[in-house]
This record gives structure tokens, sequence and C-alpha cells, in this order.
């Protein structure tokens, strides 16, 4: 198996099809997730003045922001006033700050996963498509692998923002999700707003990364042929396959029907 390659799951629609026909891939706002608790955990707020002081001076250092020093010293009395209402703002403030700053597409690690072509493929009646990411490097280089820890995970923002490794926070908030995601095997593909000149929306991708065309088992055959002839009129280079119910076992195979280039 390559590791490079990713798959993503589809209904055919005409989304779809608008999609495929200008080689394009949709990057969403992570709060509009099917998961509830996707950008929606909670931070620690066990922090104190000393604590918060020292993260606003980061912040100043890093240039990156307009605070100056009689501010610094407004928020400390603002914290020292009310820590439970300042706490609260402060991490909403940057949980929006965030939110603001990402588009998100998601994608599996592999294609025969049953639940995902339930769920995504529409029923066994959809389509699933693999990239290799080496081919396109632009778009694919952010590359989030979700983890699904046993237990409900703890992250510190106001301690941890700048003694942890960069782009921890947006891991803690994009790339973790309770143990009832875990068949997804999912992995994200990041694009942030100050990088790339289009970070949601439709992205265009590069057609020579699309490497797999894989029909589902109850994909109907004149479906097939229409699909197989699109790709090919679009110039795309890859094999199609079609998933097949194992005889012996639950479980899929894969198999090669074809390919664009023939």
């Amino acid at each position: 198996m390559n590791s490079n390659i990713i798959y993503k799951y589809f209904k055919i629609d005409e989304y779809f099809y608008r999609s495929i026909a200008n080689n394009y891939l949709w990057f969403s706002d992570p709060t509009n997730f099917n998961d509830p608790y996707d950008f929606n955990l909670s931070t620690a707020k066990d922090f104190d003045e000393n604590d918060l002081r020292n993260y606003f001076s980061r912040i100043q250092s890093q240039g990156n922001s307009a605070l100056l020093e009689n501010q610094i010293e407004r928020r400390i009395e603002e914290f020292k006033n009310n820590a439970d209402k300042f706490k609260s703002e402060l991490l909403e403030f940057e949980r929006s700050i965030v939110n603001q700053k990402y588009g998100v597409c998601c994608f599996s690690e592999f294609s025969e996963l049953m639940l995902m072509w339930s769920h995504y493929g529409d029923k066994h009646q959809g389509i699933c498509l693999g990239f290799d990411r080496t081919k396109d490097k632009n778009f694919f280089e952010n590359s989030l692998y979700v983890t699904y820890p046993p237990e409900y995970p703890s992250f510190n923002f106001v301690k941890d923002r700048f003694t942890k490794a960069p782009g921890d926070t947006v891991k803690f908030h994009m790339g973790t999700k309770s143990r009832d995601w875990e068949y997804e095997k999912e992995i994200r593909i990041i694009h942030e707003k100050e990088i790339d000149d289009v970070y949601r929306g439709a992205v265009k991708f590069k057609k020579e990364a699309l490497v797999e065309v894989i029909f589902g088992y109850k994909t109907v055959p004149t479906k097939i042929e229409e699909l197989k002839k699109l790709f090919k009129q679009c110039g795309y280079s890859a094999d199609f396959k079609q998933a097949k119910l194992k005889e012996y076992e639950f479980g899929l195979d894969i198999r090669l029907i074809g390919e664009c280039r023939e």
C-alpha cells in the first residue's frame, strides 16, 4: 500500500460532477463539521496572572500584534477583577481567531472502509478518489493525521501556546476526535489564509495527483461507464477500480477494472 495516497469518498451528484470537471476539492470552515466537538474542545483555564503576563509578552515580542505595554496592564487588571469571565472571553476569542484562518478538506487513509462507504459513499453507490500527495505538494502539503485519544485531552492555551511545538493549537482543535470516529482513519489537509490565495471553498488540484477512481460495489454499471468517459475526457490519468464484497469474510476487496490511459 502506498502511504502517499489518501482517499476521499463522495456521493455521485451534481457537486461531484462539477468538482471533477473543474479539478477542485472543497475546503470547509472546520466549525461546520458533523462532529460537535470538532473545533469545540474545552481548553484548560488554570492559569494565573504571571502566566497571562508572559502570554501577552510573548505575543508582543513576535511583532505580529499591536499590543502596547499599557494595554497589557489593562488586560491584567480585567483578569484580576473577574478572572472567570476574562478566561472564558479570552479563550473564545483565540478560538475564533484560529477558526478564521483555516480551511479544511477531509480524507481517509484507506479506500476499503465499510462504514466510510456507507456514510460518505452513498451506501456503496458512490465513488472514492485516491490522491497521490507527492504529485501536488502545494495542495497536500499540510497533512494532519487525526488522533482518537481514549480520554478527553487537555490543552492549556495560555501556558502551552509558546512552550509546545508550533501548530499544536491547530492540532488540538482540528486533529483530535473521540474514539467514536476512529473508523474514519482521517487525514485532514489544512490550508491557511495567510499562505494560500484560496484557503476555503473550491481549491484547484493538479489532475496528475488523482491516481485512483474507485466505484462502490453498488454503483450501477451505466453510471460507471458514464464516469469513466468523463474522467478520460477531462484529461485525468488514473486507474479505475471497484469495491467488491469479500466472499467468506466481512470486508471489501478493491479490484482493478481499467485505466484512464487505455
